[in-house]
């Protein structure tokens, strides 16, 4: 799983208590979070530091030895962690000639990837223009992971009423039954970093 440069490390033990419990077990359930908040008080952070977290824990950090911190069972070791930029990933299914091509991706059955995607984080969800094809990508993204119980982490800046409203009823029903709603509130703590 590709990390930038600025959150190689974040660190899963800094959260607050209360976001790490909600992410273990959302996760036990094969559930996600969807971590709404201003930009800057730290969503995407989040979402690295647990994804960092999950890689030591199903043993696809070699540098780190894995430990036992999930239910046995739940996730075997070299489960596959994919983490995604909503418009990125979007801009990626631009290049796919169909339907199919993209459900092949998702899946893990494409020439384009050996991988299936136990485990998805999408940042930034709403910062993607509302084409119709974005639209109808995310839709199909979230059905499949809502038919397959598979766990699914949201950031975005919306509310939970903006995100109903900008991206449809329909895509927010599917976040809802994906993911526990978690607002996050702070300050800004890029502005601090700007000179």
């Amino acid at each position: 799983m590709y990390i930038p440069k600025i959150y190689r490390n974040a660190d899963f033990s800094k959260l607050d208590q209360e976001l790490q419990d909600d992410f273990k077990n959302q996760l036990g359930k094969s559930k996600g979070v969807c971590l709404l908040g201003d930009s800057g008080v730290g969503k995407s952070y989040a979402m690295y530091a647990f994804a960092r977290r999950l890689e030591v824990t199903m043993g696809q950090d070699k540098e780190i030895a894995p430990c036992e911190e999930y239910p046995k069972g739940h996730f075997k070791r070299g489960t596959d962690i994919m983490f995604y930029d909503v418009d990125i990933l979007i801009h990626k299914f631009r290049d796919f000639s169909d339907e199919n091509e993209t459900l092949n991706y998702l899946t893990g059955q494409s020439g384009r990837t050996g991988e299936n995607h136990n485990v998805l984080f999408l940042d930034d969800l709403g910062v993607q223009k509302n084409s119709d094809f974005a639209i109808e990508k995310l839709t199909m993204i979230l059905n499949y992971r809502t038919g397959e119980e598979l766990p699914t982490f949201i950031s975005t800046n919306y509310s939970p009423e903006e995100l109903a409203e900008q991206l449809g009823k329909r895509i927010y029903s599917r976040v809802q039954s994906l993911c526990k709603m978690i607002p996050m509130v702070g300050e800004d703590r890029r502005k601090g970093e700007i000179k």
